[in-house]
């Protein structure tokens, strides 16, 4: 089993995937790349004119993805302007591509802003057990190298994630997700509630004919609207607009994916927000 990476916010919507039953063989078709890319290192760009100098321009910072040649992440990384290294992700696989270790570096700790429970935290560390079908059934995780909790996994019959529980250090339940299915093994509702059964929050998910999410809404616990997306996507499954309703206030991002490589990859894509354009995202992309 994989899991979906996130860097910013907005490159997050570039891809959204993940959620329906679909054959993914790696990580290259989870993130919808082409081809055996190895590197890509993406520069994020407050403004078109800043993004002139690819890569040493004024860029805001610079996220890095290593493949191994199965076409599985190794790394993940991020890095302020000045070369800074400010956060790290490294993954360890079984025989079978599942990961079974995933470490979660944060490097930055002179950001004044961050509260002393932040600054403390630099080593997440997840320790992923499978079954004999290669399925998880619980992870553990640690801070700083000391327990912190553990999660127990539930699944049907067709290996669908249906409930994981959550365990503190003293054993006690703390929280219960649940995720509910369509015939073709589309998520259809994510939930989230407390150890009482309280609910925290909710999430319905709907699904187009190419198996892409094209609406997304969340609830608060009362069962008031707390933000809905719905997506378009151009013919390569890259997302092309999300009009995003947020607590009563509509906004629309669009994305315009001005060049790609001969592989099919996008180069560059610059992001909009109710029509004025407030990022540009450009790739370099090294190849097996």
């Amino acid at each position: 089993m994989k899991y979906l990476f996130v860097f910013l916010v907005p490159v997050l919507l570039f891809s959204c995937k993940g959620h329906k039953k679909r054959v993914e063989k790696n990580d290259w078709d989870k993130l919808n790349y082409k081809s055996t890319v190895k590197t890509v290192i993406t520069a994020s760009y407050f403004s078109e004119a800043a993004s002139k100098n690819f890569p040493s321009g004024n860029y805001y910072d610079c996220d890095t993805e290593r493949f191994d040649t199965s076409g599985f992440l190794t790394e993940k990384a991020t890095y302020k302007r000045d070369g800074t290294l400010t956060y790290q992700c490294t993954y360890k696989y079984d025989s079978k591509h599942n990961v079974i270790e995933e470490n979660k570096y944060d490097h930055d700790f002179t950001d004044t802003t961050l509260s002393a429970d932040s600054l403390v935290r630099k080593l997440y560390s997840y320790i992923y057990s499978f079954n004999k079908k290669g399925i998880i059934i619980g992870d553990s995780v640690y801070v700083n190298l000391k327990f912190h909790h553990l999660k127990i996994w539930q699944h049907d019959s067709t290996g669908n994630i249906t409930t994981i529980k959550s365990y503190n250090t003293a054993n006690k339940l703390t929280t219960v997700e649940n995720w509910k299915y369509d015939g073709d093994g589309n998520i259809t509702e994510y939930s989230k509630s407390n150890a009482n059964g309280r609910l925290i929050n909710r999430t319905t998910y709907a699904f187009n004919k190419q198996g892409n999410i094209w609406q997304k809404e969340k609830y608060y616990a009362d069962g008031a609207l707390e933000t809905k997306h719905i997506y378009r996507y151009n013919t390569s499954n890259d997302v092309t607009d999300d009009i995003v309703i947020d607590n009563g206030k509509h906004n629309k991002w669009e994305y315009d994916y001005s060049d790609t490589d001969p592989d099919g990859n996008w180069l560059k894509v610059s992001y909009s927000e109710n029509d004025k354009k407030r990022w540009v995202f450009k790739r370099s992309i090294d190849y097996y």
